[in-house]
């Protein structure tokens, strides 16, 4: 077996084995060559300190034959030659689908945290709610994450990365890089300059996944809602009836939101974030 680079030149060789969205966001691509057929992709993004895993796949019948190890361990080998503090890697994870558990278990890193992931058809949403214009404060602003400056970015950082200090059941993952969420449906809520709030969104298959749904302590309740109408006149435009957005249920609070707001509901997995550090 062979790992090599991919690159502009030998793209065209791996493509049938990863989503077509996904090669726009990586940095580093890593295939794997058995008797000259392409068997297996790792695609990853570097993050400031971090590499994040962002798909991994082996062809069926060459899986339990360390092709996927020999793709970890090169990545290993690149990040520490970056000098980046740690991998990492968030994924679904089903009960007819333990493989990504064992493989990562195996290769020592921690699981950082776990929560469960919903489907909803965008049509089951209750129109009647969130198609009604944002209410907000004097000086309450609803930012698209694409015009959100690098200082509003870091606030929101710093922010949800204090709420893991409190965290024992493991729920919240570290936020960290925004380029994985989508830029028009992802919004940061400032009042008075301040971060409070945020919906962060991305694209994954085809579906629309809610990864943070997030309001201060001391904000009401229903500037939740608030962002999820923003979000959700946004989306509209490109959403059809039948498109599914999933949500993680972080918070005993996003799973009254999933009942109140999505008429139509489906339990399908565990979301599960795991780390190995350097």
């Amino acid at each position: 077996m062979e790992i090599t680079l991919v690159n502009e030149e030998n793209q065209s060789y791996f493509a049938g084995l990863a989503p077509t969205d996904l090669w726009k966001r990586t940095d580093l691509v890593l295939g794997a060559i058995e008797q000259e057929k392409a068997v297996a992709l790792l695609m990853a993004r570097w993050q400031a300190e971090d590499v994040e895993i962002l798909f991994l796949y082996v062809l069926p019948e060459l899986r339990r034959r360390k092709t996927a190890t020999g793709l970890l361990d090169t990545l290993h080998l690149l990040a520490r030659i970056g000098k980046r503090a740690s991998v990492r890697c968030s994924y679904v994870q089903t009960d007819d689908r333990p493989e990504l558990n064992d493989f990562f278990r195996y290769h020592c890193f921690e699981q950082e945290a776990t929560n469960p992931l919903y489907r909803i058809p965008f049509g089951s949403l209750k129109k009647d709610v969130l198609c009604r214009r944002p209410k907000l404060g004097v000086l309450d602003r609803l930012i698209p994450l694409k015009k959100a400056t690098s200082g509003e970015w870091m606030q929101l950082v710093k922010r949800m990365n204090e709420l893991r200090k409190y965290d024992i059941n493991g729920v919240f993952p570290e936020l960290s890089d925004s380029g994985r969420f989508h830029g028009l449906y992802s919004f940061l809520h400032l009042a008075a300059g301040q971060c409070v709030g945020c919906i962060l969104v991305h694209e994954q298959d085809g579906c629309f996944v809610i990864d943070f749904l997030w309001n201060a302590m001391n904000r009401p309740p229903l500037e939740t809602v608030t962002l999820l109408q923003a979000a959700y006149q946004e989306m509209r435009v490109q959403c059809e009836e039948n498109t599914i957005i999933c949500m993680n249920a972080l918070t005993k609070k996003s799973r009254k939101i999933i009942d109140y707001f999505a008429m139509d509901q489906e339990p399908t997995g565990m979301v599960i974030t795991q780390s190995y550090t350097y």
